[in-house]
């Protein structure tokens, strides 16, 4: 996972997807075995819409569970949301909404309510980015009610700050600032620096 995750956060796509696919490959061999593995890096990337700042990323690991055990079915899930990411920057959202959508069902067919959510979450990420806020809005409510069902605080925040920018692309101001106010609040709760930053930024 480390040198897949290396090789994407330093823009090398190929060498990335080359893994990647390696890796998806390799748990899908051992799909409905009982071996289990430590939840794969989620590497999610923000394209930051800054006038005057074209091509600014920010990237980040969208999950903190270095200690949890997952079957190999919801391992290929995770390699698949970091395919997704893949294809999102090489601009090929239909490639990430179909790896995404695949990703999902592998996650409700293994019963991964963590991986649910952040399928639900990328998915409105790429539903934002392409201005199909209603889709972007309703995703990020599925995303957030089940990190809410699995006490994931920092998941939590993190949904908030997704509606919060759809209501900023909708023009709704009052209610970004209330639902950025709220992520505010939970990520000072959970102690997470990155995510107050990120979110008073916002």
């Amino acid at each position: 996972p480390t040198r897949r995750s290396s090789d994407l956060l330093q823009g090398d796509a190929d060498a990335a997807e080359a893994l990647f696919v390696d890796s998806l490959g390799r748990f899908r061999a051992l799909a409905g075995s009982e071996a289990t593995v430590p939840t794969p890096t989620s590497i999610a990337e923000m394209p930051a819409s800054i006038r005057g700042a074209p091509g600014l990323r920010i990237v980040f690991e969208d999950t903190l569970q270095p200690f949890a055990d997952v079957s190999c079915d919801a391992a290929s899930g995770y390699v698949l949301l970091n395919l997704a990411n893949v294809a999102r920057t090489r601009g090929m959202p239909d490639r990430a909404r179909q790896m995404l959508d695949e990703a999902l069902v592998l996650f409700e067919r293994t019963g991964n309510e963590r991986g649910r959510a952040d399928a639900w979450g990328r998915l409105a990420n790429l539903a934002r980015e392409e201005d199909r806020l209603e889709e972007a809005r309703e995703s990020f409510a599925e995303s957030l009610e089940l990190r809410r069902r699995l006490g994931d605080r920092r998941g939590e925040a993190l949904a908030l700050v997704g509606l919060g920018l759809v209501a900023i692309n909708g023009g709704d101001y009052g209610r970004a600032e209330s639902l950025l106010d709220e992520a505010v609040t939970v990520f000072r709760r959970a102690g997470d620096r990155w995510g107050l930053v990120a979110a008073l930024w916002r």
